[in-house]
């Protein structure tokens, strides 16, 4: 946690709106969580990835929470092809 931590920029959040990031997060991960059973040693990096991608989308309050959920999921995708690609 403390790489999340160290990733962002400090922000603090509504305890309803980091429920709901949470939520949106769970979503995210229950979609893209098959294309990485087989690499295992890279599922903790890619769920820091994503949850630094949502709080970052998060920090303004101009996307709701489908806005969210679909740039994470194409963000984090496009992370993965360049990962893979390098």
């Amino acid at each position: 946690m403390s790489k999340v931590r160290n990733a962002i920029r400090p922000t603090v959040f509504e305890p309803g709106k980091l429920r709901k990031l949470g939520e949106i997060f769970g979503q995210v991960w229950a979609r893209l969580s098959p294309e990485y059973e087989d690499q295992l040693e890279r599922i903790e990096d890619a769920r820091i990835r994503l949850a630094t991608i949502i709080l970052e989308l998060a920090k303004d309050g101009q996307l709701g929470p489908h806005q969210i959920t679909a740039r994470a999921s194409r963000l984090i995708r496009e992370a993965r092809r360049h990962d893979n690609n390098s």
